[in-house]
């Protein structure tokens, strides 16, 4: 019969003695719960009001802009932030309800900014203790916020109306509204956050009550469970007696499992608990001992059986591994130990001891072997020679790659100093460097050699090598001993040699490059400045290079390139820096050189450059080359200055009719100019980044005056400065042109007007004149932005006409082709402007696809008075009619102009006469009051509509009309 207690039995004592714990702990987790749910609510609800608060002053900020700047995106930034309490509005107005959507107050909440994890406690807060008394006083201080917000919306819309129907004074007055209404809405957010902070500190108190009083039963529980302990635990001391001589002999051994063997009957006792684990939860107290053999692996089921049934008189030496197979098909390696017991006969009855599992050991073991054997195969394979040390820093081995680059055997050295073994040199200074292994060993952290180092050799030879090393600690962090990994570095340092040389050199022709020039330019400059010793700086530019270039081809252009920097050295000094620029460009640094002697060795180059001729394709060809000669002196601030005043001689020198020397002198008028443009180049860069370009429009109309006549206009471009000021192009167009910012300036003329014309609409436009540059128009992918934009921003191709000058026509004749052809196969249209200006051009209108011919105003400004400049006019009409092309006149300036014109014949005019240049926006009709309105909404405009709105000037450029001059 069984002497153990039944677990039903068990369990009904453990119940009867933890039941009143339990309930008060229950009790105690669901009061915690319910307190800390309604604290994490009003935190939740706190964190919703600051988020409330934050969006309310945002919106009340970007109202405030809005009124100040007109800028539509302040007002979209107050519909953002004004979304914050309307979504914690809809939320309110929703729980409000008898059956509420939780769906709509989840969204109400996230759109006012809170977590979605603390919805579900806000709702139970809310729903379940809105009548509360500090919650009630909050949700109706909510209440009385959100009609603010309400009203906060209406006057929101107020001025939203009068903005942009031009009521500014109105909005501004509106705008008190507002902030009357921030001021009343500031106390009740304190106020809200007050009754939520009174409530988190009832719900607190609360809590702290009861913990207190369960405490107070819990203790008095304790004290009563106590005393039946320690009675029932000296009834179990004497059951446990049976077990304790078999639990001694184990305890002493091990804690993790038990075995013992009764040798007579050949049954195995195993714990229990340790067979559990693995895998086997019923198994029995007893086992025969083919059932524990049965549980081993096959290969150690001998060796077990041998060691329990052999007595070789060895009572404590049983220790040994054993494979065991788990209930789950895993083999697990047990390690048993033990000894046998003896009856007085000295025969054994019994063998027992402890069991562990050290599966875990062996497979730690395992991978360590793998580890090391896999670290040795990697040290036998990488290309870095690794030699380690002891302590001493005595070598104990090498890798074979180590043994190839120091040409001896690990063997030999075994033992050796590394000191001695490993010697470095700096290659520069040609002197010994620290051994890195006596490095670390003496200061006790890893070195690396940063010096460019060579390791000396056996024999004598040296080889480039990167160095390093670190140190082999102990388990206890003392130094076993050192690592040294070198690497073989002259591929390496060949090819950084190599890369340095083409970061400093052009690949073309072997000279120095732009960056390595200005580099030395600029050292000569600080030379000049601590020693006064003069130096000298000369830009070269080609003569004739695009037509070698035009004529054989650009291998032939490279080639010409390559002797002539063979070539020019010749008339250089010793000591001097030739350097290629890029292109067909130049640069020469005379070191120690005065500017008078500079100029002598400047025309001796410019000389030996004429006399030169290139052959190619069975052709001579010559070249010349435009030199501008600047001295190198404490006047100029900086690097930039300098290059910037040896570019504008250069410049000059090619203007001033090319093959000749321009000697760069501050006071030089024609270089002032010079550097004018340059100037402009940076506003307008400037411009171009800040958005400082506005469009104008002058109407151009019916040589026959008509009522209703569809609107048909040019798009004109200003320059605005930040005073308000408007700039003509001609002043800054010149600049852009000449340093190749003239196709980012068309860019933005084109996606500004079709983006006005968007916005604005374009049902009363007939036609809207833009004009592009000869650089754009040489371009094809510039025609394909302009598709590209003209989908983006849904504008009609039929309604575009650009004007193209005849001068860049002719130049690129093919490239304008091509490009008018793609773009008019989509609709665009387009007109030749400034036609008669060169009359050599009347022979390529057969070949252009044009729609309109715009005869240039220098002939019909005077034609009233001048006979020829009026025949002029009709034949360039009568021209354009015989090629199908209707024909606008430029700058019109009265009436009696255009009779003339009428009675002519031809069909439109355009000028001052006519109709004054103004906004863009005010011409299509958008109400604007001044330059700028129409494309930057929010910017103050630059004139009022109506006023002329830039000097007149008899400057040209393709996005600027000849007629705005008129």
């Amino acid at each position: 019969m069984s002497t153990h207690p039944s677990a039903r039995t068990v369990a009904k004592g453990v119940l009867a003695i933890t039941w009143p714990f339990l309930s008060i702990i229950t009790f105690l987790v669901l009061l915690s719960f319910f307190s800390m749910d309604t604290l994490s609510a009003a935190r939740a609800y706190v964190g919703g009001e600051s988020l409330w608060t934050k969006g309310q002053k945002e919106a009340v900020r970007q109202l405030e802009l809005y009124v100040r700047t007109g800028d539509a995106r302040h007002y979209a930034g107050y519909l953002q932030a004004i979304a914050v309490p309307l979504g914690d509005h809809a939320a309110r107005m929703e729980l409000d309800k008898p059956a509420p959507d939780l769906g709509v107050v989840g969204q109400g909440f996230a759109q006012g900014g809170n977590h979605p994890g603390d919805f579900p406690r806000m709702i139970r807060l809310y729903r379940y203790f809105h009548g509360y008394g500090p919650v009630a006083r909050a949700i109706a201080i909510w209440r009385d916020a959100d009609a603010r917000i309400l009203d906060l919306m209406r006057v929101a819309a107020e001025i939203r109306e009068r903005v942009e129907h031009g009521g500014q004074a109105r909005a501004v007055l509106a705008l008190e509204r507002v902030r009357a209404i921030d001021r009343a809405t500031t106390p009740l957010e304190k106020q809200f956050s007050a009754a939520l902070g009174e409530a988190s500190r009832q719900a607190e108190a609360l809590l702290q009550l009861v913990t207190l009083m369960c405490a107070a039963l819990l203790t008095g529980a304790g004290l009563a469970r106590a005393r039946g302990t320690v009675a029932s635990e000296r009834r179990m001391a004497a059951s446990l007696e049976f077990s304790e001589a078999r639990q001694k002999l184990a305890i002493a051994a091990s804690r993790h499992g038990i075995w013992d063997i009764d040798v007579d009957r050949a049954a195995v006792h195993l714990s229990p608990g340790f067979m559990a684990a693995l895998g086997y939860p019923d198994w029995p107290e007893l086992v025969p001992l083919a059932r524990m053999l049965e549980l081993l692996h096959p290969v150690d089921r001998p060796l077990f059986a041998h060691r329990v049934n052999a007595d070789d008189g060895d009572d404590d030496g049983h220790e040994c591994d054993y494979r065991l197979l788990s209930a789950h098909g895993e083999t697990r390696w047990i390690r048993l130990q033990g000894g046998a017991m003896r009856d007085e006969h000295g025969r054994r009855t019994r063998l027992a001891g402890a069991m562990r599992d050290i599966t875990e050991q062996r497979l730690a073991e395992q991978q360590l072997f793998e580890q090391k054997a896999r670290a040795l195969v990697t040290l036998q394979s990488i290309r870095e020679a690794v030699i380690t040390t002891d302590a001493q820093g005595r070598v104990d081995y090498m890798n074979p790659s180590a043994e190839a680059l120091l040409q001896t055997s690990g063997e030999s050295v075994h033992g050796a100093p590394a000191t001695s073994l490993c010697r470095f040199i700096d290659e520069a200074s040609r002197q010994e460097l620290d051994n890195p292994v006596a490095l670390a060993l003496a200061e006790v952290h890893p070195v690396t050699l940063t010096a460019r180092a060579a390791l000396l050799l056996p024999d004598g030879s040296e080889v480039p090598a990167d160095a390093s090393s670190s140190l082999i600690l102990g388990q206890d962090g003392s130094t076993r001993g050192a690592v040294l990994v070198l690497r073989d570095a002259r591929q390496e340092r060949a090819s950084a040699a190599q890369i340095t040389y083409q970061a400093t050199h052009d690949p073309l022709t072997g000279l120095i490059n732009r960056s390595e020039f200005e580099h030395r330019v600029g050292a000569a400059l600080e030379q000049v400045r601590r020693t006064g010793v003069p130096h000298a700086l000369m830009f070269l530019d080609l003569d004739q290079f695009k037509i070698v270039n035009d004529t054989c081809g650009h291998v032939a252009g490279d080639e010409l390139l390559r002797q002539l920097s063979c070539l020019m050295p010749g008339s250089l000094r010793n000591g001097d820096t030739l350097a290629r620029l890029g292109g067909d460009e130049f640069g020469v640094l005379l070191h120690d050189c005065t500017l008078r002697h500079a100029a002598r060795v400047a025309e001796a180059l410019r000389e030996q450059v004429s006399r030169f001729r290139f052959y190619a394709d069975g052709r001579a060809f010559s070249v010349g080359v435009s030199i501008g000669l600047v001295g190198i002196g404490t006047d100029f601030e900086d690097l930039s200055a300098i290059i910037r005043a040896a570019d504008a001689a250069c410049y000059l020198a090619k203007e001033k009719g090319r093959d000749r020397i321009q000697i760069y002198r501050s006071t030089d008028a024609d270089l002032s100019r010079r550097r004018g443009m340059v100037q402009w180049t940076a506003r307008v860069r400037e411009a171009l980044d800040q958005d400082l370009f506005c469009l104008y429009a002058q109407r151009i109309e019916p040589a026959a005056p008509a009522a209703g006549a569809p609107l048909h206009f040019e798009v004109l471009l200003r320059m605005r400065e930040p005073g308000g000021r408007l700039i003509p192009p001609s002043v800054f167009l010149p600049a852009a042109e000449r340093y190749g910012l003239i196709q980012a300036v068309d860019r933005w003329v084109v996606c500004a007007t079709f983006g006005a014309l968007r916005r604005i609409g374009m049902e009363n436009v007939h036609t809207c004149a833009i004009n592009l540059s000869g650089a754009s128009l040489g371009d094809l992918r510039f025609a394909e932005n302009i598709l590209a934009m003209a989908a983006e921003q849904q504008v009609s191709p039929g309604r575009i006409c650009f004007e193209v000058t005849e001068t860049a026509v002719i130049s690129e004749i093919y490239k304008a082709q091509k490009f008018i052809g793609l773009l008019r196969a989509r609709g665009f249209r387009f007109a030749l402007d400034d036609f008669g200006s060169g009359m050599a051009s009347f022979g390529y209108l057969k070949h252009l696809p044009l729609d309109y011919l715009k005869i240039d105003g220098a002939f019909v400004r005077q034609m009233r008075s001048d006979r020829a400049d009026r025949a002029m006019v009709d034949s360039i009409n009568q021209i354009g009619k015989i090629f199908g092309l209707r024909t606008i006149a430029e700058f019109v300036e009265n009436d009696t102009t255009r009779d003339l014109l009428r009675e002519m014949g031809v069909d439109y005019v355009q000028g001052h006469g006519v109709a004054r240049p103004v906004p863009l926006g005010e011409l299509l009709g958008h109400r604007s009051e001044g330059s700028a309105a129409a494309l930057h909404p929010t910017k103050r405009p630059a004139r009022k509509a109506g006023q002329d709105p830039a000097p007149r000037t008899s400057g040209q450029h393709p996005a600027e009309s000849r007629s705005d001059a008129g």
